[in-house]
Formats: C-alpha cells, structure tokens, sequence
C-alpha cells in the first residue's frame, strides 16, 4: 500500500495504490520505484503471519509523519516493524479514543489491549 502526507482536513493519509501479491519481493519492486518503506504489519505477534507492507509517497517520516488507516482492523495487527526514521508510534484502536503508544523501531507484540484492534497508526520521526 502507498500512502500520501495527511491532507489538511483529512484525519488519515489517503492511499495512493494498492498492490497484492504472494511474494513480499514482487511487491516491493512495485511499490519501491517511488515510495519509501514506513511500516510493516503482521497478523500474529513476533512478526509472523500474513503482512501488509505500507510505503510513503513523500519521503521518510519527518515530525509531521504519516497517518495510516489500518481498515478497521481488517489487517488484524498482532506485531509491526517501522523504517526510515518512522521510530515515533501511536495506534489508535477502533474505538477512536484509547491510544497506545510505541517508540523504536519493531514491536514484536502490541499489547492485549490493541491487539487485532487498531484502527490507524500515526507514525513520526520522533528524535
């Protein structure tokens, strides 16, 4: 999936393309030609299961980072690795109110609360 920067007056990043595949390699060479790598979504905890690579059209995080719809929890995120200075986290869950909070670079589980449960992520360059 590739994502723009949050429009003013939109709450989430608009997504750009939509690319499935079998292989996380084909799916990169389609996305990577103009996109950077933001965050990786897993299904289960200690990043196993299905995953949902998601790219950025404007470049690395910056302070303003990126705000990523996670579908309503349809992507069932259990774990999740960020890149390109995204090292700042805050996952909403569907409920719209409760929010956790991250930092680094992999979570190798979100936590009882949030898991299966996100309904969008902020991610920033947080340093």
């Amino acid at each position: 999936m590739v994502v723009e920067r949050v429009k003013p007056g939109d709450k989430v990043s608009q997504v750009k393309s939509r690319t499935c595949s079998d292989s996380r390699t084909t799916a990169a060479a389609t996305n990577s030609s103009a996109a950077t790598l933001l965050m990786t979504w897993y299904q289960h905890a200690d990043y196993g299961g299905s995953v949902t690579d998601v790219y950025g059209d404007y470049g690395p995080c910056d302070a303003a980072g990126y705000v990523l719809d996670t579908g309503l929890s349809r992507y069932m995120i259990s774990s999740f690795r960020t890149y390109n200075s995204c090292d700042g986290q805050q996952a909403v869950l569907n409920d719209g109110q409760s929010a956790v909070y991250y930092y680094g670079y992999g979570t190798r589980y979100v936590g009882d609360r949030a898991n299966d449960d996100i309904g969008w992520f902020k991610v920033w360059d947080a340093l």
